[in-house]
C-alpha cells in the first residue's frame, strides 16, 4: 500500500471526529491507545509466527480492530507484513474500517442522527 494512502487511512478518524474532540479529548486518547494496542498485537503476533510459537488468534487482532484499534491495526499489518494477503482475514477488516468511518462522520459532522435512528430499529426488533 502506498504510504500517503496507508497514513490517510489511518488518520482518517482525526478528521472524521474532529468536531467531537474538543468537547471530548478523551476520544483522541483513546484512539492512540486502542491503536497502539492494535498496532502491538499485530508485531507481537509477526514474531510468534516466525518463531513458530503460540499465536494470537485472528478474532482478537479482529476485535481490537473493532473496538477502536482499526488505524493501529492497519499500520502494524503494513508495518510487520502481516495478514496482508489473507483475504478471508482482510475482508471482515475493511468492513470494520468502513463501518467505523461511518459512524464517526455520523457523530463527528451530523451529530449522530443515523446512529440513533439505526440503533432505535435495532431496539424495535426485540436484539
Amino acid at each position: 500500500m502506498p504510504l500517503g494512502l496507508l497514513f490517510t487511512l489511518a488518520l482518517l478518524p482525526l478528521l472524521l471526529l474532529g468536531p467531537l474532540l474538543s468537547r471530548w479529548p478523551q476520544l483522541l486518547l483513546f484512539w492512540l491507545g486502542a491503536s497502539l494496542v492494535a498496532f502491538l498485537a499485530y508485531a507481537i503476533d509477526k514474531r510468534r509466527a516466525r518463531l513458530g510459537q503460540w499465536r494470537i488468534p485472528e478474532k482478537w487482532l479482529q476485535l481490537l480492530a473493532a473496538v477502536g484499534g482499526w488505524s493501529g491495526a492497519l499500520l502494524g499489518q503494513q508495518y510487520c507484513r502481516h495478514k496482508t494477503r489473507k483475504l478471508r482475514f482482510q475482508i471482515p477488516f475493511w468492513i470494520i474500517g468502513l463501518v467505523q468511518w461511518l459512524l464517526m462522520a455520523d457523530w463527528g459532522w451530523l451529530g449522530g442522527i443515523y446512529s440513533q435512528r439505526l440503533w432505535q430499529t435495532v431496539i424495535s426488533w426485540g436484539l
